[in-house]
């Protein structure tokens, strides 16, 4: 299985990106299950990551990937 938590839906695979909070380093499978530890509201914490809102809650979240990427040696 790759980085990202595959779901099926009416015969669709639904892919949920993985996302970090840059505050705390926890890693979320969900914006659902970040939202839940952080009380706060998952569309925000989506639209932290997209670079819309700059934070949520006073947490910043990136995609796993974008962090990875990033810090990844050449």
């Amino acid at each position: 299985m790759n980085s990202s938590t595959t779901k099926r839906k009416r015969g669709k695979p639904v892919v949920h990106p993985r996302i970090i909070d840059i505050n705390t380093g926890k890693v979320y499978a969900t914006f659902t299950e970040a939202a839940e530890d952080i009380h706060g509201d998952r569309s925000s914490i989506r639209r932290v990551c997209e670079g819309i809102q700059s934070h949520c809650n006073g947490h910043i979240f990136r995609y796993a990937e974008d962090i990875s990427e990033k810090t990844r040696p050449i």
